[in-house]
C-alpha cells in the first residue's frame, strides 16, 4: 500500500484522522465506509496532514494528497479495496 502505508507509519504517535473517522452508525459496510473516506472534503484533508507533519517531513504520498485531496482519495480507496481480504464464502 504504497500511498496509505506511509501515511500511518509515519514515525510519529499519531496519524490523519480522515483516515479512520468514527463510523456514521453501527456497523457501517466496507463500502460505505470507504464512500465517506472519499468524499472526505479538501480542506479536512489538508488540515489534518497540517496537523500530523506540521513543517516537518512528510511522506512523499502526503505532499501529493495536499496538492490534490479529492485524487489522492480515490487512490487510497482503490489500493484500500485491492488489498481488502476475500470474504469466506458460507
Amino acid at each position: 500500500m504504497p500511498l496509505l502505508w506511509p501515511l500511518l507509519n509515519n514515525g510519529l504517535d499519531v496519524y490523519p484522522e480522515f483516515l479512520a473517522p468514527a463510523p456514521a452508525g453501527q456497523r457501517p459496510s466496507f463500502e460505505d465506509e470507504l464512500a465517506r473516506l472519499r468524499a472526505t472534503p479538501g480542506g479536512a484533508v489538508r488540515a489534518s496532514l497540517r496537523r500530523v507533519f506540521g513543517d516537518g517531513p512528510c511522506p512523499q504520498c502526503a505532499t501529493a494528497l495536499d496538492e490534490d485531496p479529492p485524487g489522492g482519495l480515490r487512490l487510497i480507496v482503490a489500493e484500500l479495496i485491492t488489498t481488502r481480504p476475500a470474504k469466506p464464502s458460507s
